[in-house]
């Protein structure tokens, strides 16, 4: 017996695989408002996820062509032809380019391929292995999920912390990237097999907290609505998205603040102001937690800065 022994409460099976097996390296990121746009059918070297977060498009993955709009998540695998279309005014997209098993041989070319490009033969050594592990290996297309509140916050920060020095947040990135992966791995799971009870009523909770960022949070009114104590809501919650009712809503309260500091020419106090935050400081430092920077800095790097479709 190990002096000091004591038992720790491991891992679920797949999550351990997941540790095992992925060590995700963030190539490309993108959190940006586009017009109409279109990327002609292409292949790809790296995975891509992208979510919708306002607006409406067409997309086509492999032979399956489907609508998306605000909260729909596509995922599409290397070595997969697909077509992406834009068709609102105005369209929030936040991207990932990443790979899933990082390698230093591989993963460091980082290519911007356009619209067209359908034969990757001649860059093989560049593409990405075929993951075999359940679950993953068929994973592609638009996902099954109800609710992407918390998976929108989590790209939102890596792509913060993408575009804020990469190759020192790397670790960090990596370990991001897995609890995203193992956020959509549970929910996906959750929403077939329905196992939770009050798993939609929850869900509508949450996606009322992402909408309403600058609201005060009733944790009793929303369990009552729930059909649920205030100590059952809190602990289901939890369960589900891994974290608390107000935690949730603060990230959501910084997402908007990254808009209005952005898009909306506002400042760091009018911000603070607009989302009910008690003070500067106090809208500083939640800030700084989340997004590894300050407001004053995100904003002097990020106000002017509208890039490309990638």
């Amino acid at each position: 017996m190990i002096p000091g022994f004591r038992e720790s409460e491991p891992v679920a099976a797949e999550t351990g695989r997941m540790i095992s097996n992925f060590s995700p390296y963030v190539r490309q990121s993108g959190n940006e408002w586009r017009p109409p746009w279109r990327i002609k059918s292409r292949k790809l070297l790296d995975y891509l996820l992208v979510l919708i977060a306002t607006g409406e498009g067409v997309f086509t993955v492999a032979d399956t062509t489907f609508p998306v709009k605000s909260g729909d998540l596509v995922l599409i695998p290397p070595d997969t032809l697909h077509e992406m279309r834009g068709t609102s005014g105005r369209m929030h997209c936040i991207y990932l380019h990443f790979d899933l098993i990082y390698d230093a041989a591989r993963s460091h070319w980082d290519a911007c391929i356009p619209g067209g490009t359908r034969d990757l033969t001649a860059f093989r050594e560049f593409m990405h292995p075929v993951i075999t592990a359940p679950f993953w290996k068929d994973l592609k297309g638009k996902l099954p999920l109800a609710d992407t509140s918390v998976i929108k916050t989590l790209m939102i920060r890596i792509c913060s912390l993408h575009t804020n020095c990469r190759a020192v947040n790397a670790p960090r990135l990596s370990g991001i990237m897995l609890e995203l992966l193992a956020k959509i791995r549970s929910r996906i799971i959750a929403g077939e097999n329905k196992q939770l009870l009050h798993y939609d009523r929850l869900t509508a909770a949450a996606a009322y907290l992402a909408g309403h960022p600058e609201a005060p949070v009733n944790i009793k009114r929303m369990a009552e609505q729930a059909g649920l104590s205030t100590s059952h809501f809190r602990k289901l919650f939890r369960r589900i998205y891994g974290i608390s009712p107000k935690a949730m809503q603060l990230q959501s309260r910084l997402e908007k603040a990254c808009e209005l500091l952005t898009y909306w020419n506002m400042n760091v106090s009018e911000t603070a102001e607009q989302l009910k935050f008690s003070s500067v400081y106090s809208f500083s430092r939640a800030f700084k937690n989340i997004a590894g920077l300050s407001p004053l800095q995100y904003l002097r790097k990020n106000r002017d800065e509208n890039p490309l479709p990638q």
